[in-house]
């Protein structure tokens, strides 16, 4: 089945900011004075194990705003529109409320006339 990319703003923003720590990643290996604290945080053991969990992280957050939403084909026979099959459920009481409700505004209406 063909599916297509969903990529929303949050997921934009994701991907600009990893963009703009790569660009920052390259202007720091380019300068000494900052080259030199990342130099230390390699060296140890623990600034290196931390920077294996981040990356995970960092990989398994990418890959989750990733969206493929399949497109749906119509079956033989069914119509090329399709509906939702999603409907609100509202009780007799929720619909007598709001026509309640809409009486109230009415004659407060007309009261304040």
């Amino acid at each position: 089945m063909i599916s297509h990319l969903v990529i929303l703003l949050t997921d934009a923003l994701i991907f600009l900011l990893l963009l703009l720590s790569i660009v920052f990643g390259i202007y720091a290996s380019r300068r000494a004075h900052l080259r030199r604290p990342w130099g230390l945080v390699v060296r140890s053991r623990v600034g290196v194990g931390s920077m294996v969990v981040l990356a995970f992280y960092l990989v398994v957050g990418l890959l989750d705003s990733i969206h493929f939403h399949p497109l749906s084909q119509p079956a033989d026979g069914a119509a090329e529109q399709t509906r939702s099959s999603w409907r609100p459920r509202t009780s007799a009481a929720t619909r007598r409320r709001g026509s309640v409700a809409a009486r109230r505004r009415a004659g407060s209406s007309k009261a304040s006339r």
